[in-house]
């Protein structure tokens, strides 16, 4: 018989054991109609705030009537035990510098994750359904969530900051406009409608950049393919012109070769400048789109004071560099003519490449 520590474990699995809603044990348990379990008091607000249909806040089915809750006495007598043998429970609670849902059951709080400057109340994931959901609120403005909603209000109106005056550069309640008769003033939300909408050319522009860098160094890439087949192809050709003098000219050979590959890495190296500076661009571009999404997923309530990101200067266009094949060919046709190996002749004719 197993012993009554690990009866529990055997009937339901940990997560059986929270509440779907609050993330913590279920206290007075109430299972509805689709199956899952809630504390009594999270359910029961939840529903408070539908504003439409009822549904299940785990698996969304919808109910066409709001169900009579009633009290689960089999989890409530297995969260009573639960809590004999685990009195100290190990979930972790939101800490006190998160801002926190204002609707949830104090000491079960969950943490928000938009502030209504409407409604001048923070919301989480649960409770801020009705405004996203809810045609009658669908004109509410929502922004990340606030820490002290005192921040959102005027301190001697205690109104909220809803104007924003252009010649002080602040922010203002419908009141405090007496006071500016001369100033040009704008509303909060338009603003940040403003603001937003001048992220969009910057990140059109900035998306277009990118694109093009990536096509010239795509370019850049191919220039550098090209240029090391062509010093291939000189060293193949050169190879061939030295086989039958291969006795006499070996060293003669190495500093041909030598020259194509000095001429290869000056080429290369030019072509290398390009690419980090192209890389560079491309680098600085990245991360602009990086503060571009940030800005644009930046819901908070004066986002419009931060400055819009500036672009990079252009990149410009790529500085064409090639080997200079006409000096390996003279060589070629040079020693073709001197199949007889004359050491001497050699010497002079290297002597002359040098001094090219």
């Amino acid at each position: 018989m197993a012993s009554n520590s690990s009866i529990i474990p055997l009937l339901l699995p940990e997560d059986e054991l929270l509440c779907a809603i609050c993330q913590t044990l279920l206290k007075n348990p109430v299972t509805i109609p689709c199956g899952h379990n809630f504390c009594m008091t999270c359910i029961s607000k939840h529903w408070k705030f539908a504003c439409s249909s009822i549904f299940c806040p785990y698996c969304h089915r919808k109910f066409p009537s709001k169900p009579v809750l009633k009290t689960n006495t089999v989890l409530c007598a297995i969260m009573e035990y639960v809590g004999k043998v685990f009195p100290t429970s190990e979930i972790v609670l939101v800490p006190d510098e998160k801002p926190i849902c204002n609707i949830c059951e104090e000491g079960r709080e969950l943490s928000a994750v938009k502030t209504c400057v409407t409604c001048l109340a923070s919301f989480c994931s649960v409770h801020a359904t009705p405004h996203t959901t809810s045609q009658a609120l669908a004109k509410h403005c929502l922004c990340t969530p606030v820490s002290d909603i005192k921040d959102l209000l005027c301190k001697k109106h205690s109104k909220v900051l809803e104007v924003f005056c252009m010649n002080h550069g602040a922010a203002i309640c419908w009141q405090c406009t007496a006071k500016h008769p001369k100033c040009n003033m704008c509303s909060v939300e338009e603003m940040r409608t403003d603001w937003k909408a001048a992220l969009e050319p910057v990140a059109t522009e900035a998306q277009d950049r990118k694109k093009a860098t990536s096509e010239l160094l795509e370019a850049l890439n191919t220039m550098s393919e090209g240029i090391k087949n062509a010093a291939v192809k000189m060293t193949e050709d050169m190879q061939l012109c030295f086989e039958a003098l291969m006795n006499t000219i070996n060293h003669a050979q190495d500093r041909a070769i030598s020259f194509i590959e000095a001429e290869k890495m000056e080429a290369l190296q030019k072509t290398e400048k390009q690419k980090e500076r192209l890389d560079d661009h491309l680098l600085s571009t990245s991360l602009l789109m990086d503060k571009i999404d940030e800005c644009i997923n930046n819901d908070s309530y004066f986002n419009f004071l931060l400055p819009l990101p500036l672009l990079p200067a252009e990149v410009g266009q790529l500085q064409d560099v090639q080997l200079d094949g006409q000096a390996v060919e003279r060589m070629i046709l040079d020693i073709q003519q001197l199949n007889s190996s004359l050491e001497s002749q050699l010497s002079t004719m290297l002597q002359r490449r040098e001094e090219i």
